[in-house]
């Protein structure tokens, strides 16, 4: 992902998330906005295919969306700015903000065997990231043993196939 990407996905997730009048109008805009992206799913390498002119473009969005909703003219000045290849990066950074707002945390836990949901674990992770945590987990073979734990910026790999990797750097000194 380019840095320059991830900028303007910012800055353009920044300018939606100000019409919302609050936390439940940010996440109802947030699941507006979802939805539309998700009935558009089959039209996405249209919107984003350089060659059609953007008016065609623009048209097609106007029969396809009324453009009474914020999400709905979100879509077309995405369009309009030949920006709607953002919209995935935009999405993850609008629920970032929601999830700041309410102090939660998303953390996905990668572990070598499938464990069952653990509360005292998402306990323990909730204290050490601060605040709730909302985990998911994946099944990672790879991993050989232990688990990786990965929140926004965070990792925590406690996995035998991290240790193998930090010992390998060592010896090597790379």
């Amino acid at each position: 992902m380019k840095q320059g990407n991830l900028f303007l996905a910012r800055k353009y997730a920044r300018a939606y998330d100000a019409v919302a009048a609050g936390a439940a109008d940010a996440r109802a805009n947030l699941q507006a906005l979802r939805g539309l992206l998700d009935a558009l799913a089959p039209a996405a390498d249209y919107l984003n295919n350089p060659v059609i002119a953007q008016s065609v473009k623009l048209a097609f969005l106007a029969r396809v969306c009324a453009g009474r909703s914020a999400a709905e003219n979100f879509i077309k000045v995405l369009t309009a700015h030949k920006r709607f290849a953002l919209a995935p990066l935009i999405m993850k950074e609008l629920q970032n903000m929601l999830d700041a707002r309410q102090g939660v945390r998303r953390a996905l836990i990668q572990t070598a065997a499938m464990p069952a949901p653990d509360a005292d674990f998402e306990r323990a992770l909730a204290r050490l990231l601060g605040g709730r945590v909302e985990a998911s987990y994946e099944n990672k073979p790879e991993l050989l043993a232990g688990a990786r734990v990965s929140s926004g910026d965070i990792l925590i790999d406690a996995s035998a196939l991290g240790r193998v990797r930090q010992l390998s750097k060592i010896l090597t000194g790379k």
